[in-house]
Parts: C-alpha cells; structure tokens; sequence
C-alpha cells in the first residue's frame, strides 16, 4: 500500500461513524454520541493531516534525489557504453591505430554526484581513470617498442643484403651470419609492453563492468 497514512485515517473515519450508528439504532438521536463521534474524526483527519506536513518535505526530497541520482546514473551509463565501444577488443587496442579514449570532460563533474547513486562508483570512476591514462601510455610505448624493433630488423636486412653484394662481387665465400643482439631486446621488450598493454585493458574492461553493474539499480 502506497499511502498507508491516508488509508488508516479513512479506516478510522468509517469505523467511528459505524460505531456510533450501531450504538443509536433503533434508538434516539443521542447528541452527546455525535459530538464525540464528529470529535473522533476531527481528531484523526487532525493527526493525517499534521502527520502529511511533517512528512511531505521529506517525501519531496527523497523523490528529488531519486530523481537526481536516476540522472547522473544514466548519465555515466552513456559514458561507460561509449568508453567500452571506444575502446574496442584487446586485439584492436593492440593494433596499429589503436586510440584509447578518455572519460569525457563534460562527464567528470557527474562522478562526485554519483555518490548519491553509490559511494563505490566514484571509487570505481577513480581507478578506471587511472588505468585508461596507464593504457594510453603504455600503448604509446608499444608503438614506440615496435617502431625500434623494425627499425632493428630493417638494419639487419640492409646489412645482409650488403654483405651479400660485396660478396658476389669479390667471388669469395660467404661471410659470417650478421646478428644483432640489439634486435632480440627489442622484440622481447616489444612483448613484455604488449602484454602489459593487454592486462590494462583487460582492467578497464572489470572496472566499466563493476561500475555498469553499480548503475543499473538507479536506472
């Protein structure tokens, strides 16, 4: 029952007015018995109505901060389905052109408010901003790993193919196998951040899950 306050004083009401009824049928009109009876219903239409003003301030700002809670919930659920389709699977984050997003400026001043929803949202908010801003260097060093580790690799190759060249032309045997222990750190290096980039990744994918998961109720 929604408004259980108003339904009691209708029962009150009704039950007075029947009692007195019952107490003059098939009698007189007994003064004194209306007089309490309309006293009765004075007084409980007094208590409702005292009890409404003291509540109806109160009702009215709980309805306001469901309100405003509802609000900023669907506001940082727009913003976590656009950082998820954003950010992509751990294969596109860790392709060539890969671009991690960041939480939208227009979007940061809604995370403090977003305690009325839930205080572990904010904190949620917290560290999935801090593993985007890691993500985004990391993958940033990845290009730069990768970018070396080519480099590397096409010195190497201009190297052979010069060696080979010389070669041919003295008529001579072949020289020894070029190596650059340089290019082998590079390639791990290269592996140690991808890996490092695909754990941060996965990371963020959690956090945007815990906050979904956190906003749905208010929704």
């Amino acid at each position: 029952m929604k408004r259980p306050a108003l339904a009691l004083a209708w029962l009150g009401t009704v039950g007075a007015v029947v009692l007195s009824v019952g107490f003059t049928l098939g009698g007189r009109y007994d003064p004194v018995l209306a007089i309490l009876t309309l006293t009765v219903i004075a007084v409980i239409w007094y208590t409702y109505f005292t009890y409404r003003a003291v509540r109806l301030p109160e009702q009215l700002e709980e309805r306001r901060r469901r309100d405003r809670a509802s609000r900023v919930a669907r506001t940082l659920m727009a913003e976590v389905e656009r950082l998820r389709d954003e950010l992509g699977t751990r294969e596109e984050v860790l392709g060539a052109m890969a671009k991690v997003p960041t939480v939208h400026p227009w979007v940061e001043r809604h995370i403090a408010d977003a305690a009325e929803v839930d205080a572990d949202v904010v904190r949620y908010f917290l560290k999935l901003d801090d593993h985007l801003y890691n993500l985004s260097t990391h993958r940033r060093e990845l290009a730069e790993a990768r970018a070396r580790a080519q480099q590397l690799e096409d010195d190497l190759e201009d190297d052979r193919r010069a060696l080979a060249t010389a070669v041919s032309r003295s008529e001579g045997e072949p020289g020894p196998e070029i190596v650059k222990p340089e290019l082998d750190r590079a390639k791990r290096h290269a592996q140690h951040v991808e890996r490092s980039v695909a754990g941060l990744h996965s990371s963020v994918h959690a956090e945007l899950d815990a906050i979904e998961e956190l906003l749905r109720d208010s929704l």
